[in-house]
């Protein structure tokens, strides 16, 4: 099959996903994406769009793999952190966002949810003074964000008792 057939076929196959998923039928926009990453292992949308089907189902191990596969495909593509960034949030694996996430931070050095995200890691690990650091340039991209603004108070109290001490 040449190129240009196989890269029709493909967009064909990745509308038949999405008309899957808006019919609410998951299981067969997996095994359409599958196919898809089966014979095309460098397709990042069938990577991604896996990684935000089983993140939406709670199969966050599936849904991380899925996103360290779209990484692999496309580096350059902040969506795949995004994932990731909620699946250790919903998984209370603040480690993994600490060590994992500042990559993200290479892409789109301001992107609010990056920052939010590495901040809170942050602060659950009892990081106040990096904490802070995150959550200011979170607050940079949307000052008006309500999490984040407590989330920064919250830090702000804790450093504040820190230096009572």
């Amino acid at each position: 099959m040449d190129s240009l057939t196989e890269e029709k076929l493909w967009k064909i196959l990745h509308r038949k996903a999405s008309e899957a998923v808006k019919q609410n039928k998951i299981a067969d926009a997996v095994v359409i994406l599958d196919e898809i990453v089966a014979s095309n292992p460098r397709d990042f949308l069938a990577f991604f769009k896996l990684a935000q089907i089983y993140f939406a189902s709670r199969q966050y191990e599936r849904s991380e793999a899925m996103c360290q596969k779209a990484i692999m495909c496309s580096p350059n593509d902040i969506r795949p952190w995004l994932i990731l960034g909620n699946i250790y949030i919903a998984t209370s694996n603040f480690d993994r966002i600490v060590s994992q996430l500042p990559f993200a931070l290479t892409i789109d050095p301001g992107n609010f949810q990056i920052n939010y995200l590495i901040g809170y890691g942050m602060a659950k690990n009892g990081k106040f003074a990096e904490a802070k650091h995150y959550l200011q340039t979170a607050l940079k991209a949307k000052p008006s964000n309500v999490q984040a603004i407590q989330a920064l108070n919250i830090v702000n109290q804790a450093l504040s008792r820190k230096s009572v001490i």
